[in-house]
């Protein structure tokens, strides 16, 4: 019996070795998103959020969209403690599992009009590259990227962004509802409609189409 107990002793003591170091691999593997942007300028709201969250470990591998200030500030109750599971979530929708500098987005960018890449939130974020500016949409929001390279380490990158995404599967934050048209979403939707319009008055111009009247 001594030596039965001897070997499960053995056999728990290294199952609790592993367990361990699975436990620090794992480990290893998280960063808190709000140490990674501490200290860097403009981005003190998106970090009061980030320490908010019920999440504060995050793949280790990743690109963030940094929303400014004033963005944060339009939706001020993710710092508030009841809001952390909100928080969280949303944090998930400015966040890819891959880092990529803002020369890597542009290059991407630039082979194709735009570009869908799924945020860890599981959701779509179109990435579109016009005359080397780079504008992030995500469900109805059209946000610019507007300060490059926050943070470019090889396994994680911080790009600044003007606006918030807020996930389809939220309704209301903050008292505002999800995926409401922005100013900027609606110009810019106007913007694009009038420069298929001027294409097509161009090409007929030059008699690409014939119109009947």
């Amino acid at each position: 019996m001594a030596l039965i107990r001897s070997r499960g002793g053995a056999a728990g003591v290294l199952v609790g070795v592993l367990l361990l170091v699975s436990v620090a691999s794992t480990s290893a593997m998280m960063v808190d998103l709000a140490a990674v942007l501490s200290g860097q300028g403009g981005f003190s709201e998106i970090i009061k959020v980030a320490q908010n969250a019920n999440r504060t470990q995050w793949p280790s591998a990743f690109t963030f969209f940094a929303p400014s200030n004033g963005a944060v500030k339009k939706y001020s109750c993710l710092k508030e403690p009841g809001q952390s599971s909100i928080a969280g979530r949303v944090l998930q929708y400015h966040m890819l599992t891959a880092a990529y500098a803002d020369a890597a987005i542009v290059t991407r960018t630039s082979k194709a009009p735009w570009l869908a890449y799924t945020a860890l939130a599981g959701q779509r974020l179109n990435i579109t590259n016009k005359n080397g500016k780079i504008t992030i949409v995500g469900n109805g929001i059209t946000a610019k990227l507007n300060k490059q390279d926050v943070v470019s380490k090889s396994t994680q990158s911080v790009q600044g962004i003007d606006k918030m995404f807020i996930p389809t599967t939220i309704q209301n934050v903050c008292g505002i509802k999800a995926g409401s048209t922005s100013s900027t979403t609606v110009n810019a939707r106007r913007s694009r409609l009038l420069e298929v319009a001027a294409l097509m008055v161009g090409l007929a111009s030059v008699g690409y189409f014939y119109w009947p009247w």
